[in-house]
């Protein structure tokens, strides 16, 4: 009769796994504090299961705004976005690993080909995926703007946390929005939480 309870239970286990149960969506728009006037810094600040850092030269820095705005016409951003100086670091590191991560980015302006670069980590600090992102003027005097995406479903990688560069001498301030990542615990960590269903369960039936 044991075995009959445990199987069951154990299956259920591995169909949540598969169909990502335990995965959450997050999005970030940049609007999440309203329409307040008080400028938010982004360094330190910890919002919806991620903490964002910005280090211009190695040192934290108040030059980079979680609520900021723009003047410039946009394809890609819209409203508030996170705003800060080109040459600093932008940094993300999540809650729980994540293997989807995707955002807007854009630049104000550039003297040749703009882009940014955006690396991924493990949990032990190991790089995992590095992309380099063009950055077009989509619009006549508007932003140098692209799309960055980053999804790894099937294969068991995940990060915890990514590290943002925007290379342009030309440009003075970077804007980030539309930030969408999912949380998911690694399958170490949903095989112990199902061990320990069964365990409950066992114990719940002696």
């Amino acid at each position: 009769m044991m075995k009959r309870k445990v199987l069951p239970l154990f299956l259920s286990l591995l169909i949540s796994m598969s169909c990502g149960s335990f995965a959450v969506l997050h999005t970030l728009e940049f609007d999440e504090f309203g329409s307040s006037p008080a400028d938010i810094f982004a360094d330190g600040l910890s919002i919806d299961g991620l903490t964002f850092g910005y280090t211009p030269g190695g040192g934290s820095s108040d030059q980079a705004i979680y609520n900021g705005s723009f003047s410039q016409e946009s394809i890609f951003l819209s409203g508030n976005s996170l705003e800060g100086k080109v040459g600093g670091e932008l940094t993300i590191n999540f809650d729980m690993p994540t293997n989807m991560l995707q955002f807007d980015a854009a630049v104000d302006a550039a003297s040749s080909a703009a882009y940014m670069t955006v690396e991924l980590f493990d949990d032990a600090g190991g790089p995992m995926d590095i992309q380099w992102i063009l950055l077009n003027q989509v619009l006549d005097g508007g932003l140098f703007e692209g799309h960055y995406s980053f999804s790894n479903s099937f294969d068991g990688d995940y990060a915890s946390s990514a590290v943002i560069n925007f290379n342009e001498s030309g440009a003075t301030e970077f804007y980030v929005d539309n930030l969408s990542y999912i949380s998911t615990p690694e399958p170490a960590s949903m095989m112990l939480l199902g061990l320990g269903g069964l365990i409950l369960r066992r114990r719940s039936g002696e």
